[in-house]
């Protein structure tokens, strides 16, 4: 599997190598919005936003490690993904 020249194509790079699903990669693309809050409007930060925006990705963290698992166990197993 290649490795990305830019961040946004991580998610693509992951799903061309059976990593991950498409539908995961789509809802994990533009994830870094958090940050882009943190940087670019840290004199207006409103907590509860953040807060809510970071709970709401939980799931897309918690179906990230189920399909890295399924992917590594794959290839333990000596299986294409």
């Amino acid at each position: 599997m290649p490795l990305p020249e830019e961040k946004d194509e991580v998610s693509q790079t992951l799903v061309k190598g059976g990593v991950i699903s498409p539908a995961l990669a789509q809802r994990l693309t533009g994830s870094g919005g958090g940050r882009n809050i943190l940087v670019q409007d840290c004199l207006f930060l409103d907590p509860e936003r953040l807060l809510r925006e970071h709970l709401s990705r939980l799931d897309d963290l918690s179906d990230f490690a189920a399909e890295m698992v399924k992917f590594l166990d794959h290839m333990d197993a000596g299986q294409q993904p």
